[in-house]
């Protein structure tokens, strides 16, 4: 009894693995005249997924990086909340130079979550720009994207920051950054450590309604 007990737990534990794996699905997308990437997505909880660029894949000429907001596989429609770690990173280990042609990202309103090494070695990036949804931002999230000049962040309620390297410090010291103009004071109050928002710079933030 206790035999066939513990093989039938094996066998739906076993199943329910092989479901997860099976779960995940790919999308090839075209961006100019030759650059052709694909996504991997994630389901993580009912229609919603997490997104990443497939290893090998990246885009071989300048692009505009925009996340989509949703997806649609085999007749499911899935809502990207999540960008795991080094999901679109390009250390030499995951995109390599192939990062090197992200030349600006745009994150949808649909994501909650940026995780570690996200978007690291960026090297060619100089625009972020980050939806309203976003409630999250983890250590390293845009480590050696040293380029980014300009980032416009439009949630409300600034992110929780992981630490004080999700930016460079060449960003943190001169980028220039748009968050709505009521919230203005809550990304420029200083924390007990005497730093603002992501430790950038006090005078490098903007309101969205002065663009």
């Amino acid at each position: 009894m206790k035999k066939n007990f513990l093989l039938l737990f094996l066998m739906c534990l076993l199943g329910g693995m092989s479901s997860s794996l099976l779960a995940q699905f790919d999308l090839t997308y075209n961006q100019g005249t030759k650059s052709q990437y694909t996504l991997t997505f994630t389901p993580i909880e009912g229609n919603e997924c997490a997104v990443q660029m497939k290893k090998g894949n990246g885009p071989s000429e300048n692009i505009d990086m925009v996340i989509p907001a949703t997806v649609e596989y085999n007749s499911t429609t899935y809502t990207v909340v999540k960008i795991p770690n080094n999901a679109f990173s390009g250390a030499s280990t995951y995109l390599g130079t192939a990062a090197d042609y992200f030349t600006s990202l745009t994150i949808p309103n649909t994501v909650t979550t940026i995780s570690s090494n996200a978007f690291k070695y960026w090297v060619n990036c100089t625009t972020v720009t980050l939806g309203e949804g976003v409630t999250s931002i983890s250590n390293n999230a845009f480590a050696n994207s040293t380029a980014i000049t300009t980032i416009y962040c439009y949630a409300e309620t600034p992110p929780t920051c992981g630490g004080n390297s999700v930016f460079t410090s060449t960003v943190k010291n001169n980028a220039t950054v748009y968050v709505p103009a009521n919230s203005i004071d809550d990304y420029k109050k200083e924390t007990t450590s005497g730093y603002s928002w992501a430790y950038i710079k006090t005078n490098n933030f903007k309101a969205i309604s002065s663009t």
